[in-house]
C-alpha cells in the first residue's frame, strides 16, 4: 500500500531522504518472521503479546505526540516518538517506524520547526494507524 508522507508536509519544508525512500508497503514481514524464528517453542505468544502492546499504545501515543508538536514541546516529541520508532519496527510496521524517526529527528535537531510540520506528520500517522493495526491484527496466530 503506497503511503505519501511527502504531502504531510507544510509548503516551504522539505522531507528527509529517508521519508522520500519510504517503503511502499506499510508492512514487512520479516521481524514478525524472525521473532518466531526466536521464539519457535512459543512464538505465537511473543508475537501475540507484542502485538498487542502495539495496539495499546499506538494511538494514544499519536494523540499525545500530535499535542506535543501543537505545543512545540519538542522534548516530549522526540521521547514519544523514539519509543513508537522502536516498537513499530519491531513488528515491521515500517512506514510508522520511519514517520516516527522522522519525527523524532525533526524533534531534536529542528525545534524551532516541530509545531508546524510536526503537526501534520503527526496527523499522517494517525491517520495510517488503522491500516497499519490491520495489518498487524492478520499476523495474529
Amino acid at each position: 500500500k503506497a503511503v505519501n508522507f511527502i504531502a504531510a508536509y507544510p509548503a516551504g519544508n522539505r522531507p528527509t531522504d529517508e521519508v522520500r525512500k519510504m517503503s511502499q508497503n506499510l508492512f514487512d514481514p520479516a521481524p514478525i518472521a524472525e521473532l518466531r524464528i526466536l521464539d519457535q517453542d512459543n512464538s505465537a505468544n511473543l508475537v501475540n503479546s507484542l502485538i498487542d502492546m502495539f495496539f495499546a499504545a499506538a494511538e494514544p501515543s499519536a494523540k499525545e505526540m500530535l499535542e506535543a508538536a501543537r505545543g512545540n514541546n519538542a522534548e516530549k516529541l522526540s521521547q514519544i516518538a523514539h519509543t513508537l520508532r522502536a516498537t513499530s519496527g519491531n513488528l515491521g510496521a515500517e512506514a510508522c517506524s520511519l514517520l516516527c524517526g522522522e519525527l523524532e529527528e525533526m524533534a531534536l535537531y529542528h525545534r524551532q520547526k516541530v509545531s508546524t510540520a510536526g503537526v501534520s506528520l503527526c496527523r499522517k500517522l494517525i491517520e495510517l494507524l488503522p491500516e497499519t493495526m490491520e495489518i498487524l491484527r492478520q499476523q495474529r496466530l
